[in-house]
């Protein structure tokens, strides 16, 4: 049952209950109450120095009363009972891989470490790692008998689907190199690695194994690797030799997993995501040159250092003072919204500004979560900077409220004390011109 009505039948109920003993008594006892007062809050009266009757019907109420807790504790325990926390102690919303973790919880893919921790920046060895693929390849390790190690039947089962060969495995303990990782993935889900001598990462060149180049790039030219970065000159980089941690481990799950059901639906989806970091990269453009060449014009410019710098831009608040979002404000980075609200919300904002270049992102989204208060900071037209209240309207579909536009040019290094002015929507859309 819905835990608002037994909350509402814990209240009511009762309380009427009480009501209709009470229209029973005779009016004579009226005279028994001596003090009655009025809590203006919660504006229950409070009768005391009650007898007779009167009494007795205020005890039955709460005899009553007490019946229908007993019910509504259980209920309400039955509920809590099923619901499980996915929240890690230990990974906070700003975190880079929140999301995976979170989603890989839920799924069942990975667990804690105990303490309603996650420890992701644990390097996680060859047995955890192993355990972690056959349990996304929905292997029953059931008909394996139990060894002295706590994953030989995890381990048992890998050799049997040709994932671990020979005694490739030194120590089973010991931490799982980024390479190894590739080369187990590409086993697991039957890819073929293929040595066609391309140098992918500047780090996994004619230095290392040809076997461990080929499976480095089978795995990144099918979506399920991307590296740790670029070098100064572009490059990419794999990370060769390095171990996993637990945080990687948890974003590798879930690859592995949208794999294995749909092949095609995700690497169409990882395509356009490698494809908007290489336009990234190749607009590695610092902050005065974007002021010089237009401004920001497109999401792809939008690099962490770009984004951080949007954040840090102060603005005149109502006072005229320049402040930055945190500093003495209500509002605050952080809490980014789900990748469906995030959509939606993005999707108004870009409709309230019709025929103009509109730029932000998940990052850029600050407010009070307490008070379900959700602001995006956006450039428009390259060089303006707005604040833009965003929701969900009463119909249920994304809208925009107050737009304040704060800055008229955010490469000029000054806050503008005239910015800081609010524009409400007609029809959704925003009719001003600085």
């Amino acid at each position: 049952m819905d835990k608002k009505f037994l909350t509402f039948k814990k209240i009511v109920i009762p309380f009427l209950t009480a009501i209709m003993l009470l229209m029973q008594v005779n009016m004579a006892f009226a005279a028994d109450v001596k003090n009655v007062s009025q809590v203006a809050d919660s504006k229950i009266v409070v009768v005391s120095q009650v007898g007779g009757v009167l009494e007795e019907a205020m005890k039955k109420g709460l005899e009553q009363q007490a019946k229908y807790d007993e019910k509504y504790y259980a209920k309400l325990a039955e509920a809590k009972a099923k619901e499980v926390d996915y929240n890690f102690n230990d990974v906070h919303l700003n975190d880079w891989f929140y999301y995976d973790v979170m989603k890989a919880r839920e799924l069942g893919l990975i667990a804690g470490v105990g303490n309603n921790l996650y420890a992701p920046n644990k390097t996680i060895t060859y047995a955890e790692f192993i355990t972690i693929l056959v349990r996304v390849l929905h292997v029953d390790v059931s008909k394996y008998e139990k060894g002295k190690h706590w994953a030989s039947q995890n381990i048992e089962a890998a050799k049997d689907l040709g994932i671990i060969q020979g005694f490739e495995i030194l120590n089973i303990d010991a931490g799982i190199p980024r390479e190894d990782m590739a080369k187990f993935v590409c086993r697991a889900l039957g890819l073929q690695p293929v040595n066609d001598g391309e140098v992918i990462f500047a780090d996994v060149g004619k230095n290392v194994s040809v076997e461990d180049r080929a499976y480095v790039n089978t795995a990144f030219k099918e979506y399920l690797i991307e590296g740790i970065g670029r070098s100064k000159q572009g490059e990419r980089l794999f990370g060769y030799g390095q171990t996993v941690n637990r945080a990687q481990l948890a974003t590798m799950a879930l690859r592995i997993k949208a794999y294995k059901e749909d092949k095609e639906a995700y690497k169409q989806e990882r395509a356009a995501l490698r494809q908007q970091e290489e336009l990234i990269a190749k607009a590695n453009l610092t902050w005065e040159e974007l002021g010089k060449k237009g401004g920001i014009v497109s999401e792809s410019q939008l690099t962490p250092e770009i984004i951080e710098k949007i954040k840090s831009i102060p603005t005149a608040d109502y006072s005229g003072v320049p402040h930055k979002i945190g500093d003495n404000d209500f509002f605050e980075w952080g809490n980014p919204p789900g990748d469906k609200e995030n959509s939606d919300w993005i999707g108004a904002i870009k409709r309230a500004f019709p025929g103009k270049t509109v730029v932000t992102c998940k990052e850029l989204c600050f407010g009070d979560a307490s008070n379900y208060t959700y602001y995006y900071r956006v450039i428009v037209d390259g060089k303006q900077l707005w604040r833009v209240d965003v929701g969900y309207g009463t119909n249920g579909k994304p809208d925009v409220g107050e737009g304040l536009f704060e800055d008229d040019n955010i490469f000029d290094n000054k806050y503008d004390p005239y910015g800081y002015d609010m524009i409400w929507p007609k029809e959704g859309v925003y009719r001003y011109e600085k």
